[in-house]
């Protein structure tokens, strides 16, 4: 992938956040990698498969995760990587996903797709009902590099998909960064919009998700890195020192995920 084979890009973006670039990147490994989830207590990550067409071009097989996760089961939760552009493709690949892999959600990087689209494109909605019907979240990569221009990541193209089909949970990867006041306004009318906005949270602008946070919107905050843009200890830190109300903080580090994901309460203890 371009985060480890471009390490140059990779380190730009971390230095943006002032954080040195984790040993685990350097040495591209997992072993590293478990030590510095471990040096912060009890840490579950989600990892994802991705179909990115444009710009880099990444491509992570939803088969590759599924062997990961079976690997550490109590460590990692799958996300299933779809690309709408074939839409018999699309739906297959979320059944297999979902009923096959065991993944906890389908994440989907419309911008980037083979043909790209906004978040309201029509030929997404195969997939959003299917995902509302299977009761599974929809993680949307909105924000950031997540398409050509700054119009992808305009919160206006998930209001309309919040609102065609409210019984859909959505989370906003990169939260849509740097339209951050609208993508609040966005969550403030619809409940059954997430944001998880990783590394972004640290960009500049994004003191007003905290701003949120600490106000009502706290269940609709899910903690997240970019890994391995972001470290995972040192980020941890910055992140606590962000000004987030103590007692918001396990609602924001795990508790929010462990609903959405229908996540089993004991995974943390373990």
């Amino acid at each position: 992938m371009s985060m480890f084979a471009d390490k140059d890009r990779t380190d730009r973006m971390g230095s943006y956040m002032k954080l040195k670039v984790p040993a685990s990147r350097v040495t591209e490994s997992i072993d590293t990698m478990n030590r510095e989830m471990n040096a912060i207590g009890r840490y579950i990550a989600c990892i994802s498969g991705l179909k990115r067409w444009r710009g880099t071009g990444d491509q992570i097989a939803n088969e590759e995760v599924h062997q990961i996760v079976q690997q550490s089961p109590n460590r990692f939760v799958g996300i299933g990587a779809i690309d709408a552009s074939d839409r018999r493709e699309a739906l297959a690949g979320v059944d297999r996903c979902i009923r096959e892999f065991g993944f906890k959600a389908i994440v989907m990087e419309p911008g980037n797709h083979q043909e790209r689209m906004y978040a309201d494109d029509r030929r997404l909605y195969p997939v959003y009902s299917k995902c509302a019907d299977l009761k599974i979240p929809v993680f949307l990569v909105i924000g950031g590099n997540g398409g050509p221009d700054v119009s992808y990541s305009d919160p206006v193209h998930i209001e309309q998909v919040a609102i065609d089909i409210p019984e859909l949970q959505i989370v906003v990867v990169h939260a849509a960064w740097p339209w951050v006041s609208q993508m609040i306004r966005v969550m403030l009318r619809r409940p059954n919009v997430f944001i998880a906005p990783d590394m972004y949270i640290a960009y500049p602008g994004s003191e007003m998700f905290i701003q949120a946070i600490n106000a009502n919107l706290v269940d609709q905050y899910l903690y997240s890195t970019a890994y391995p843009f972001a470290p995972v200890g040192a980020f941890y830190e910055k992140f606590k020192g962000l000004g987030i109300r103590e007692d918001l903080m396990d609602n924001v580090m795990f508790k929010n995920a462990e609903k959405l994901l229908k996540l089993d309460s004991a995974i943390w203890s373990e």
